[in-house]
């Protein structure tokens, strides 16, 4: 045992030497300061606790019993509780020596400390430490089986920071998740988008989804300034078997339909999802149609004749395009606001005038004077502003 423990004196390591009833045998001066112990006494028997890296309880006498018992070598990283001070991080390997157990500390302040930080950067959006969304997700499924999940929007964020800059509109940010914490003091939010965030509200708390939507939506000042709160809240009420997963996307989806109402409030309904969920399908397939090298495949043209009601002759025609998607047509009022959105209406107007060319074409060849005929063909405002619409025609 001397051997044992001059060898760990000239390292200048911490020790315990301990027998198979954890009675100190020998202590090294710092393991006395760490461990609070000394010869005679319970290695254990001192006012301080133990917690893991995420200052949770350690059962650490029942550790090392079981490890004398079993007469197995090992080592686990943990934190000393002082009553008095900090923290101090250290990792203790348990050893054996003939009929004696060596409690062996390193410390391991540094390492925690960095693997701490690493774990809170992983975990915490730097800007405005709220969580990410997987770790908000893995917070509320340890914590709660059903809450109410809330998705927020600030509808002016671009608008401030056009006029005002990115520091103001980031201010107007915190004080809207400040406001959160005000009025539910337990709420656990997490970072949705650069305007947005989404709150987790658990089952207990006594909760008006209206006053609060108020609450958020009130003016306030920066700086002499007065700013005026432009809000999106959709939320959902979690029923038992949900994923919380699926509850924030259902408060997210719950938001889509309100940006354009003066009230934005809005309490997820399963018929938005199934809106949602055939809008999504739809544009998948509109995605897939235009990819494809002929849009002929998917897309076709119909003329509808231009009579004048005098003379009862043809003067022209409408060029309507027309889409069906596995034998099924398509409404234009669905697909033409897509094409604008993802930017390939101008693709399906270059189809319908080249299907306009070549009905030109056919009917000139069988004598018919097209230079009288008006033919007429629908041009999105998206086309019209773009000032290189013409040449891209031609």
């Amino acid at each position: 045992m001397n051997t044992l423990s001059e060898q760990f004196l000239a390292q200048n390591i911490a020790y315990i030497i301990i027998n198979k009833d954890l009675l100190v045998q020998k202590v090294s001066e710092q393991a006395k300061e760490l461990f609070r112990t000394d010869v005679g006494n319970h290695a254990f028997g001192a006012d301080i606790g133990f917690v893991d890296d995420q200052y949770k309880p350690v059962d650490l006498l029942t550790f090392v019993e079981q490890a004398v018992t079993d007469w197995q070598e090992s080592e686990i990283e943990i934190g000393i509780s002082y009553p008095d001070k900090n923290v101090e991080w250290i990792k203790i390997a348990i050893l054996f020596q003939k009929e004696y157990c060596v409690l062996h500390a390193v410390e391991q302040g540094e390492l925690i400390t960095t693997r701490r930080l690493n774990r809170q950067l992983s975990m915490l959006d730097p800007h405005t430490g709220l969580l990410y969304r997987e770790a908000f997700l893995a917070k509320i499924a340890s914590e709660y089986d059903v809450g109410l999940v809330c998705c927020v929007r600030i509808c002016n964020y671009q608008r401030i920071n056009e006029i005002w800059g990115t520091a103001v509109a980031n201010l107007v940010f915190m004080e809207i998740v400040a406001r959160v914490s005000t009025e539910i003091d337990c709420a656990i939010c997490s970072k949705h988008s650069t305007d947005s965030f989404n709150i987790f509200i658990p089952p207990n708390v006594e909760f008006d989804v209206g006053e609060f939507y108020t609450a958020l939506n009130a003016p306030f000042h920066f700086n002499g300034r007065h700013f005026f709160s432009n809000v999106a809240l959709g939320y959902y009420r979690e029923k038992d078997g949900d994923s919380h997963e699926q509850s924030v996307n259902k408060a997210e989806m719950a938001i889509l339909d309100v940006l354009s109402e003066r009230v934005r409030l809005a309490e997820f309904q399963e018929d938005l999802a199934k809106q949602i969920e055939h809008q999504n399908n739809l544009e998948n397939e509109f995605r897939a149609a235009v990819s494809q090298g002929d849009l002929d495949e998917s897309f076709y043209v119909v003329f509808q004749p231009v009579h004048d009601t005098f003379t009862e002759q043809v003067t022209g025609a409408e060029c309507l395009i027309r889409w069906t998607v596995k034998g099924q047509m398509v409404s234009p009022v669905e697909f033409i606001p897509i094409a604008e959105r993802i930017g390939d209406i101008g693709l399906l107007t270059k189809f319908n005038v080249k299907k306009l060319q070549a009905l030109i074409i056919k009917l000139e060849r069988k004598g018919v004077d097209t230079t009288s005929l008006l033919f007429a063909l629908n041009i999105s405002v998206v086309e019209i502003l773009d000032v290189d619409f013409v040449s891209k025609l031609s």
